[in-house]
């Protein structure tokens, strides 16, 4: 038996007998809140790209079209701070880095925001000339940055001057381990 296609706003629920379809067209709400739960809805269904980020840590796997060197982990990892100036931090392959990053709101979207990176710190180890330059060449990208974009399990940031953008991928979130004391 075909069933029929529900829309989006209406779900299929059973009571054990019949078939009930909830939408939130059918809820009941007092006019005089009508406009608060739609603005809460609205605002609380759609997270934006700033808010998805938070909190989460990046691995490099293309750096503007030339790949990275095998074994060398280059790490992008996003705050969690609510100011308009999120910090950065991570792991040039070489050296700890930290920045910070401005998402601009204007014309964003949930997977696409003009941003802006302060000028890179890092700490001053010396590594083997082509992690340096690898190193470097990041750097310089990510302070460049003008645009990033969530796309499925991909992070591009399109960086000014550049034809191809950086790609990361998302690493899982660190646990710590139990401790059996």
């Amino acid at each position: 038996m075909v069933q029929p296609a529900l829309s989006s706003s209406l779900k299929a629920s059973y009571n054990g007998l019949i078939r009930k379809v909830w939408s939130h067209e059918r809820t009941v709400v007092p006019n005089s809140l009508k406009g608060v739960v739609d603005s809460m809805s609205k605002e609380a269904s759609v997270p934006t790209l700033t808010e998805r980020l938070r909190h989460t840590e990046w691995l490099l796997e293309d750096l503007n079209g030339q790949g990275v060197l095998d074994r060398i982990q280059i790490t992008l990892q996003f705050g969690g701070g609510d100011s308009a100036a999120e910090a950065v931090a991570g792991s040039g392959g070489c050296n700890r880095y930290f920045s910070t990053v401005q998402f601009d709101d204007a014309g964003a979207t949930e997977s696409i925001q003009l941003v802006t990176f302060s000028r890179v710190g890092s700490t001053r180890m010396a590594c083997l000339p082509a992690v340096m330059d690898q190193e470097n060449r990041f750097f310089y990208a990510l302070q460049a940055a003008q645009r990033i974009e969530l796309a499925g399990a991909f992070l591009y940031l399109y960086s000014d001057g550049q034809e191809q953008p950086m790609r990361f991928t998302q690493m899982l979130p660190v646990i710590p381990a139990l401790s059996l004391e």
